[in-house]
């Protein structure tokens, strides 16, 4: 994203949303090398996504909490719980 910190997006970043698989291998070992912090790290400042999938695509699996959690977000609803996905 080219930026350190989510303040620099000049968006509320209580409205930047992150979720990053276990195993993932874009998000955790590539993610932040070329394009800015990565934004699943704690520090960058956004909000954590619920995510229950495996890999870099799996996010958007049919029937997944991942793929709910994000449809609430594009909604403006209130997403399920980072932690507990509830």
């Amino acid at each position: 994203m080219t930026v350190d910190r989510a303040e620099e997006l000049h968006i509320s970043p209580d409205r930047l949303w992150v979720g990053a698989a276990d195993d993932d291998f874009v998000a955790h070992h590539l993610s932040g090398l070329s394009l800015g912090a990565a934004p699943q790290d704690e520090e960058f400042g956004a909000q954590r996504m619920f995510v229950d999938t495996s890999g870099h695509s799996g996010y958007w699996d049919a029937n997944s909490r991942s793929l709910d959690t994000m449809g609430a977000i594009i909604a403006g609803v209130a997403p399920l719980d980072s932690a507990t996905g509830r």
